[in-house]
């Protein structure tokens, strides 16, 4: 590299350095964690640090460097109330799930609370309005918005849209020794005709501890043709304290990287990409994170700075390979898990008994366009294969792909003419399915069905997949059928849209609303839209969804009040429409205030305002309570 290269890499370093020596802690207590950046949360990495209070509300917040506040929100949701500081060093740091304020950040938002007459905003500052410095008290921690239990949440960015991992600017605050623990390795079939130890199904095995940071898989795993490993590790700042994820991984095949994860930032639009990284349908319905050392298909996620064949594995010859899985952490502690892999062909399909004396059963598994089928137990009937009957009327025959020693396995690329139904040729073994449509990825998708309609953008799902559609029938409580769509264990990238109109008698348009209807009362999507007969919504999972209305007020309950005190109440909505955080106006002596949630979600609240706020005297008390689709009540009185 040139002068002027090595020049820059210097100068570079030097900033970097600098910045990281700029920023303190943003509290004073000792450094705690319950929560890692990049830790594997539902649908999106972690994006910061959950530094521990105490389990207290109430500890003082200081801003970690100079710079100014630019941004304020206070929500029922997400962050809670949050504060967010543009830095003179040109990070930008967040301050989530706060209790108070400073006062003059109080007296701002009060003001602004009256101003647009919302108790919960989402403000902007003008530039350099609110200058802090380093050490500055602004707030205090608490337990607002989707918070779990009093701790500060807290990230840096280095724009709006870009979260790095805090932990390299403090370490040396956490004296880390404590190696990663791999807890699991899984060897996964890629391909349909791929082996794992004979069989088309994951294995799992258990590392085996060797001292030091080493550890071993003892037996070398047979595979065949295209194979992926998976893996379940765990780090912790000392051995008491918290699990947080391993930033990094490498794995070697043959003494040679052939795959790396360096997980140091990430933007807000690769948030879901977390669906990639994990076997998603383990994570939804197990709770269980395996991590993937392979690429998932359309990923976008910029932590694979290495990878040679997106991290999958296959061998062409009969030769032992070694294999090596690196975890480290931010402080450099190491640990290895070892073991060999060799290719060995699956033996040909056996002899099966004519008849079972147990009727076969039969499981799904829709991966993109693959179904993947698996009939247990197995006779010489299912061997023979399955018949497939497709939307145009024609028939295939099916033959099985695979096989273990209680299960026999068939794979179907799903296309146009899309199968109808599968059975084998007694009828003892049946399945009928509903696809409609292929979603493909890179464009606009819209799919029309009966009175439901379809809109994805391009990174709704990275390939191309086919889509089930069911009508459910009505319920009483429905406008129109309830459509299932898709399946819940199927990951989505982005939200898409979902159109319906209703096939009885709409009391009143504006109390319609599309719903998602897998409990026994439907749920208000966001983002409702109404399109000439159609309404719509967006919707980020598949389920059940059908159209709703909302004919009933909600209810104001419970008001309570002493002199000198605060005013309580509670709210309710029952229809299904739910409450926005923005639902209720009180008014005391025609003067707006803002009434702040003490407990509750969108169909039941309890509120409050504060005493402080209260004239002396008798006062006139007016709330006035809206639900989403604009039922309203309103109730007054005259209080002490």
């Amino acid at each position: 590299m040139s002068d002027n290269v090595w020049r820059f890499i210097f100068l570079f370093a030097c900033f970097a350095l600098k910045a990281q020596t700029e920023f303190q802690f943003p509290i004073r207590l000792n450094p705690d964690l319950s929560g890692g950046f990049g830790d594997l949360r539902k649908n999106h990495f972690h994006s910061g640090l959950d530094i521990r209070t105490g389990g207290k509300i109430g500890e003082p917040v200081y801003a970690v460097a100079d710079g100014w506040i630019y941004r304020i929100k206070i929500s029922t949701k997400g962050f809670g109330n949050a504060i967010y500081i543009q830095h003179d060093n040109g990070y930008l740091t967040a301050y989530a799930h706060l209790d108070k304020f400073i006062p003059v950040l109080e007296d701002s938002v009060f003001n602004r609370q009256r101003q647009v007459q919302q108790n919960y905003v989402d403000w902007y500052f003008p530039p350099k309005i609110h200058r802090v410095k380093k050490g500055d008290l602004i707030a205090w921690s608490g337990n607002s918005g989707s918070s779990g239990g009093p701790h500060l949440h807290f990230e840096i960015r280095e724009n709006e849209e870009t979260i790095i991992n805090p932990l390299p600017f403090y370490k040396s605050l956490f004296q880390d020794t404590y190696r990663p623990v791999p807890e699991k390795i899984r060897f996964r079939p890629i391909a349909p005709n791929a082996y794992i130890q004979r069989s088309p199904t994951p294995k799992e095995f258990i590392p085996v501890s060797l001292g030091n940071g080493k550890y071993k898989v003892a037996d070398t795993v047979f595979i065949h043709g295209l194979v992926g490993i998976e893996y379940v590790v765990t780090d912790r700042l000392r051995p008491e304290a918290f699990k947080i994820n391993v930033p990094r991984v490498s794995l070697w095949i043959d003494d040679s990287i052939h795959y790396r994860f360096q997980f140091e930032k990430f933007g807000f639009e690769e948030k879901r990409q977390i669906n990639h990284h994990v076997d998603y349908k383990v994570f939804t319905t197990k709770g269980e994170a395996i991590q993937r050392c392979f690429v998932g298909d359309g990923s976008t996620l910029q932590c694979y700075p290495e990878q040679t064949e997106a991290g999958r594995i296959q061998f062409f010859d009969s030769n032992p390979h070694s294999w090596k899985l690196v975890f480290s952490d931010i402080h450099g502690n190491t640990t290895e898990v070892t073991g060999w892999l060799r290719n060995i062909p699956p033996p040909p399909f056996p002899t099966f008994p004519e008849t079972s004396s147990v009727k076969p059963g039969i499981s799904l598994v829709q991966s993109d366009q693959a179904l993947y089928i698996k009939i247990s137990p197995v006779d010489r009937q299912t061997l023979e294969g399955l018949e497939i009957l497709l939307d145009d009327g024609s028939k295939q025959l099916l033959k099985p792909t695979a096989w273990d020693t209680k299960s026999i396995y068939y794979h179907w690329e799903v296309q146009a003419p899309f199968p109808v139904k599968i059975q084998n040729k007694s009828g003892s073994i049946k399945q009928s399915f509903h696809y409609r449509t292929l979603i493909y990825p890179g464009r606009d998708n819209q799919f029309e069905w009966e009175g439901l309609s379809l809109l994805t953008k391009p990174g709704f799902n990275p390939d191309t997949f086919a889509l089930e559609i069911k009508n459910q029938g009505m319920r009483w409580d429905t406008w129109s059928p309830i459509y299932k769509i898709g399946r819940k264990d199927h990951p989505l990238m982005k939200a898409g849209e979902i159109r319906i109109r209703a096939t009885r008698p709409i009391p009143n348009p504006n109390q319609m609303f599309v719903a998602n209807c897998e409990g026994s009362q439907a749920a208000y999507l966001e983002n409702q839209i109404r399109s000439g007969d159609y309404y719509g919504a967006s919707f980020s999972e598949f389920g059940s969804f059908c159209l709703a209305c909302d004919q009933k007020a909600p209810v104001i309950s419970s008001v309570t009040y002493k002199p000198g005190g605060s005013i309580q109440f509670s709210i309710s909505d029952s229809g299904g429409a739910g409450l926005e955080e923005n639902s209720v106006a009180v008014f005391v002596n025609e003067i707006w205030l803002p009434a702040e949630l003490k407990s509750g979600n969108t169909s039941q609240q309890k509120r409050s305002i504060d005493a402080h706020l209260l004239p002396k005297g008798e006062k006139s008390l007016e709330i006035q309570v809206s639900d989403r689709v604009g039922n309203k009540a309103v109730k007054k009185m005259t209080l002490p």
